[in-house]
């Protein structure tokens, strides 16, 4: 504000130097020139050109007393879910349902001070309570502490510049001297979250609560948490408090598809429906899944020596997600299809095993699940 006044009064000087120039000129023309000659004229112009040099310089050390930044204070609009906010910086920013919080291109800004907003800052949680606080990037940093709505919030990791893909140690504090505990919990900006299971129940539990888990971040850059704590007996009103921080995950060498590993459930089946009667025919049912990977091909080994039975891969096309690997493929089996008879009785192994790949076929994984069946004489 006191740039902006500042700034106001230059503007002001300079045009009435330029007032006081124009109307010495209209004096000349009518007939009575100053004295001396061209005197005032000269002293005019360079009157305004000081006050022209001086606004330069205000505007050159202080940039933002030309245009003021809106607060952390400010009220989004209510108008629709999608609303352009205000921020604590310069921009503006539209808040959307995009599930990521990655901020690739962000440029941290200088100030490392936490503000108390109402919206966040470059991110897509869409609106925030007030009392929540936004901590802005720093790169490094492995520990964010605030005072939000009385609740005193800490979040640590344990990797000052973690890795996609790399397991991050989040230490999660949240304590009140003057209230119970009713939730608490952190969004980790890429669709997930942990929700501690014991700290705040049963309801009336006290502060403070202190809790860890482990999370992995896909992709490389960055990302804005937010750790939630709710005061009160979670039946009268209570409070809501939130800190937002922002973490930086450095790139990792790419692969097609990510770690996740398949996985494969079996089970029998009723009889065939052709052979109620005979224990000899085997039917079962099956899935393969892949959380970050297609899946290319599922096979059952009815483990008495014939050919393994070939079901081919997820019907569907592969498709990537925004982390770059496939996203989540499944194939089924159904007892319709998988329906073998034996020959021989005796103890029998049936095994299903699929693969996945990325979509273009590299970074193979291979799961398997078996079942074992006593498989009398045939009838």
């Amino acid at each position: 504000m006191r740039g902006n006044r500042r700034y106001a009064a230059l503007l002001g000087s300079l045009v009435t130097v330029v007032l006081c120039a124009g109307i010495l000129g209209a004096a000349a023309v009518d007939g009575t020139p100053p004295a001396p000659e061209g005197g005032a004229r000269a002293a005019a112009e360079a009157a305004a050109a000081r006050a022209a040099a001086e606004a330069a310089e205000a505007l050159a050390a202080d940039p933002t007393t030309a245009t003021a930044a809106p607060t952390g204070t400010s009220t989004p609009s209510t108008s629709s879910p999608t609303t352009t906010l205000r921020s604590t910086a310069t921009t503006t920013t539209t808040a959307t349902t995009r599930p990521s919080l990655r901020n690739p291109a962000t440029k941290p800004p200088s100030s490392t001070t936490s503000v108390v907003a109402s919206v966040p800052i470059r991110n897509d949680y869409g609106r925030v309570g007030a009392g929540n606080v936004v901590i802005p990037f720093s790169a490094g940093r492995t520990s964010w502490t605030a005072v939000s709505n009385g609740i005193s919030i800490t979040v640590r990791t344990d990797k000052p510049s973690p890795r996609a893909g790399e397991e991050i140690l989040f230490e999660l504090e949240m304590n009140s001297t003057t209230d119970a505990c009713c939730n608490a919990r952190i969004l980790f900006g890429d669709q997930s979250e942990f929700s501690p299971t014991g700290p705040c129940f049963p309801p009336d539990a006290a502060f403070p609560v202190k809790t860890r888990t482990s999370h992995i971040y896909h992709s490389e850059g960055r990302w804005t948490f937010w750790a939630q704590a709710v005061s009160g007996d979670c039946r009268s009103p209570h409070i809501d408090a939130g800190l937002m921080g922002t973490i930086e995950v450095a790139p990792a060498p790419s692969s097609g598809q990510g770690p996740s590993q398949p996985t494969v459930s079996l089970h029998q089946s009723m009889l065939p429906p052709a052979y109620p009667r005979d224990p000899s025919w085997v039917s079962v049912s099956g899935q393969a899944r892949d959380v970050d990977g297609w899946i290319r091909s599922v096979t059952l080994d009815w483990g008495d020596g014939t050919p393994p039975q070939e079901f081919g891969g997820d019907g569907m096309p592969c498709r990537p997600d925004e982390r770059g690997w496939p996203s989540e493929s499944r194939k089924g089996i159904f007892t319709d299809d998988a329906i073998h008879h034996y020959t021989k009785s005796g103890l029998i192994m049936i095994t299903m095993t699929t693969v996945s790949t990325g979509c273009d076929g590299s970074a193979r994984q291979e799961a398997s699940g078996s079942l074992a069946l006593w498989v009398p004489a045939s009838g």
